[in-house]
Parts: structure tokens; C-alpha cells; sequence
């Protein structure tokens, strides 16, 4: 009696240096909301076969460079390509305090004052820990992730998840975070729990996923060169274990 609504698209994997070939942890939901642009993701998008003006929206999980990187790139080839159809704005979502800084750096880079047809329109929502924001098909819901920066300082990131209004499948994801008991409630009964494997060990991802009874477990944000030994240690405690990889598509069932 599972209900397909969801669709994940891996659009990269990678630590934040991406391997060759590749791009950071980046993906897009059903077609059309983009979590963390990566490095490039509007060409990985492109060589993926998706159109980046279908990205409505963008979900940054924190300001981190690697997760970030790519919004220059969609914002230019939105304004570019706006001729082809009409454009929305693009939403913003991610950590109050630091997600508008980086948007309107993003627009100072493209020169947007000087160059007026690069003026793409951002809405961008800041969100704290706990709170929500509704796009109509899908409910956007909001945790504390535990990042620290380079510089030893708690990071603004935040773990989310993702119902579908229809079935009420979820889809769950971390960001980039340590281990965090305090998302087992939060993420309990999802279909697909995406976890960062560089902050986290691949252990501490499979016994999240399993105290949560999650439908099944893709580690990302991981080094090519480790992958397999990652994923054995995750299917030791979590057997629905998987990476996530470049291009793979997955679909999110609504737990029973």
C-alpha cells in the first residue's frame, strides 16, 4: 500500500572538495526544489538532463562555501534563460542571520546593479530551529544540526524535513552535521533519510536510522576513496543502507 510521491535526484555526493567528475552533496526534489547548490550544480544539473529554470527553489542547509557555491551559477543562468519562459522568483530557504548575507553577495558577485537583466528576483526566508515553511505541495520542516566551523564556533545549519501534502511520505536530511541523537524524533518514520558520512561516522548514520525507524538510510558528503568501507560499516547495525551516487534517482515511500 506504499504511495510513490517523492522523487530524489543525486546531483552530487562528494566531500566538499568534489572528485573529478563530480560535484558536493547536492540534490533536487521532485524536479524542482534544489537542496545546496554545490559547486556547479546548474551544469551537473544540465548534464543530468534537467532544465535548471525548473529549480523553484533552493534549500540551504547552512553556509558553508561547498553548499553554497553554485548559487551564483543558477541566479546568472535563470536571468539568462528567463527569456524562454516567465521566471518566479527563486525561494530561498535556509539559516536565519546568515542565508540573506549570502544570496545578496551572490547578486554583488553578478555585478546585478550593473548588469540590470542579471537582477533576478530572490524571496528569501530565513528559518530558526523548529520552524516551517509551506510551498503547497510540500511541508518543509526544521531542526538544529550540530556543525562546528573551521573555526571551532557552532555553525547556523539546520536538518530538515520534507512531507509531501498528499500521502504524507517524508523525506529527512541532515546537512552537514555530528552525531545528533536529538533527530530521531524529528526524522521517526521517513522514507529515505539522506546523512552526511563526513561529519558523522557511517556507524552513527545507521543507528540514527535505525532508532528512527527510517524506510532506508544514503549516506552522502563522502570521499570516493572510502565509500565502500562507509557503506559496510553503515549495513553492519542498518542493512537498508546505500550511498547516495551522482545521477541515481529514488523514489520516497510513505512509511505504514
Amino acid at each position: 500500500n506504499r504511495e510513490v510521491r517523492m522523487e530524489v535526484l543525486f546531483v552530487g555526493v562528494s566531500s566538499c572538495i568534489p572528485d573529478v567528475g563530480g560535484d558536493t552533496a547536492c540534490f533536487l526534489i521532485n524536479g524542482r526544489r534544489l537542496v545546496d547548490a554545490g559547486w556547479c550544480g546548474v551544469l551537473k544539473l544540465r548534464e543530468l538532463g534537467v532544465d535548471p529554470l525548473a529549480v523553484e527553489s533552493l534549500i540551504l542547509t547552512h553556509l558553508h562555501h561547498d553548499h553554497y557555491l553554485g548559487l551564483p551559477h543558477l541566479v546568472f543562468y535563470q536571468a539568462m534563460r528567463r527569456g524562454q519562459r516567465p521566471v518566479p522568483p527563486l525561494r530561498v530557504l535556509g539559516p536565519a542571520g546568515t542565508v540573506d548575507r549570502v544570496v545578496q553577495a551572490s547578486l554583488d558577485l553578478l555585478q546585478a546593479k550593473r548588469f540590470p537583466e542579471l537582477a533576478l528576483a530572490c524571496d528569501v526566508l530565513g528559518l530558526r530551529p523548529g520552524e516551517s515553511c509551506d510551498l503547497g505541495d510540500v511541508v518543509f520542516d526544521t531542526c538544529a544540526a550540530k556543525h562546528i566551523s573551521g573555526s571551532g564556533r557552532p555553525e547556523e545549519a539546520l536538518s530538515w524535513r520534507a512531507t509531501e501534502r498528499s500521502s504524507s511520505a517524508k523525506l529527512a536530511f541532515t546537512g552537514d552535521t555530528s552525531h545528533n541523537p536529538d533527530l530521531i524524533p524529528f526524522i521517526a518514520g521517513a522514507g529515505v533519510l539522506v546523512h552526511d558520512a563526513a561529519h558523522s561516522t557511517a556507524r552513527e548514520a545507521a543507528e540514527v536510522a535505525r532508532a528512527a525507524h527510517v524506510g532506508r538510510l544514503f549516506l552522502i558528503h563522502y570521499l570516493a576513496q572510502d565509500a565502500e568501507a562507509l557503506l559496510a560499516q553503515a549495513r553492519e547495525l542498518f542493512p537498508e543502507s546505500s550511498l547516495a551516487r551522482q545521477g541515481e534517482r529514488v523514489t520516497v515511500y510513505r512509511v505504514p
